[in-house]
């Protein structure tokens, strides 16, 4: 039989052992415990964060949503305006077009008369006369007006105002017009003032009367000439005409933007030119 203080000491750690057991287990569920009192309180924290963000965003959607009905609207009206412009931009075209084309017809049997010096009480239906007779046009043809160009506020005083000559009819301008270029030709020389009966040899110059707008053509037209992108440039009934080659049929050049489309294409097809 063991000593008594023996067992004493074997009672004494058998009941240590015992409450190291009951402590062990006690501390892993307490931790168990908190972890899932933790886990509640993360998914809580989570779900209440996730309603926030959804609450924000439905806001900010709804707002988006209203942003873009309006801005909708707003193109549905731009586009309805740019219809509406588009078909202005159609008819202050076609407008401008008959407006071209009855300013052309106004001036179409008119000339201009350069360099003619202008007299105190001068006649000129008789210059006009003189003209005529010069070239071999008798009689004179019917005038419907003979005026010179009055000049503006700030014009030069050293430069004669031009004499326009309205005739009846074209026919009886191309007459004109015919003469003035067979003398040309014949005489070698250009028209002058002795054929109006004037003292002096000074050149004058007869030329079709153009709009301002035919004019700005011309002008454009004459510089693509020279620059060789042109082979001929004449004046018609108060129209420019060109010809792009020998061989091509005159265009009558309408607007400023067909010499544009032209000088364009003689651009491009320059580049494409094979090197010699």
């Amino acid at each position: 039989m063991a000593p008594i203080t023996k067992r004493l000491r074997e009672n004494s750690n058998g009941e240590m052992k015992t409450n190291k057991g009951l402590d062990m287990s006690s501390i892993l569920q307490l931790i168990n415990e908190r972890f899932k009192e933790q886990g509640e309180m993360i998914a809580s924290k989570m779900s209440e964060s996730e309603e926030r963000i959804l609450s924000v965003l439905h806001e900010r959607l709804d707002g988006m949503s209203a942003e873009i009905q309006k801005l909708c609207v707003r193109v549905e009206k731009l586009e309805r305006d740019v219809s509406e412009v588009d078909a202005l931009k159609t008819q202050v075209g076609v407008l401008e077009s008959k407006l071209l084309s009855l300013a052309t017809a106004e001036v179409a049997n008119d000339l201009r008369m350069h360099g003619v010096p202008f007299c105190e009480g001068e006649s000129l239906k008789t210059i006009f006369n003189s003209l005529c007779f010069s070239l071999g046009i008798t009689p004179a043809p019917k005038l419907k007006d003979i005026c010179r160009i009055r000049q503006g506020k700030t014009a030069s005083t050293v430069v004669d105002p031009t004499i326009i000559i309205k005739l009846e009819n074209a026919r009886d301008k191309i007459a004109l017009l015919r003469a003035a270029g067979e003398y040309r030709r014949t005489t070698k020389q250009l028209l002058n003032l002795q054929l109006l009966g004037f003292d002096s040899c000074t050149p004058i110059y007869l030329n079709e009367q153009l709009t301002r707008e035919t004019y700005t053509i011309f002008k454009e037209a004459m510089r693509m000439k020279r620059q060789r992108l042109l082979t001929a440039v004449f004046c018609r009934r108060a129209c420019v005409y060109v010809k792009r080659s020998e061989r091509s049929e005159p265009l009558c050049v309408e607007s400023f933007q067909t010499l544009l489309r032209m000088q364009a294409e003689s651009s491009e097809i320059s580049a494409n030119a094979p090197p010699e």
